[in-house]
């Protein structure tokens, strides 16, 4: 569950992946957000997730969320980015299921809390 004001704006399937489960375990989290070019929401994460023997992701799709090693970051992307993302690549943490209309709209800074679906 994504939450930005204390207002659920989206809900999202984790992957069943080490990185998804590490993701699970941090939660409830709250992250600060900003909007990179109209093009996903992205926020730095406490701690590191693991991320060995996943697939690397070059090409992301709208829709997911993913993982950026390099820098903790935690992304949900709201629009295709191509095939455009350097080495080391992203990990896929999941899908968006329902909101992500209301995520991409939600405005370029904000904390948003990240929770487990009640």
């Amino acid at each position: 569950m994504l939450v930005v004001d204390g207002e659920q704006i989206a809900t999202a399937t984790l992957a069943d992946t080490r990185a998804a489960r590490d993701l699970a375990a941090l939660l409830p989290v709250t992250i600060a957000i900003e909007d990179r070019f109209g093009q996903a929401k992205i926020g730095r994460l406490p701690d590191e997730l693991a991320y060995i023997d996943v697939g690397l992701v070059l090409d992301p799709a709208a829709g997911h969320v993913y993982y950026w090693p390099s820098d903790r970051s935690i992304a949900v992307l709201t629009a295709d980015l191509g095939p455009s993302i350097p080495a080391p690549g992203l990990i896929d943490l999941g899908v968006v299921d329902t909101g992500l209309q209301a995520l991409a709209s939600a405005g370029n800074r904000f904390e948003m809390d990240i929770g487990p679906a009640v």
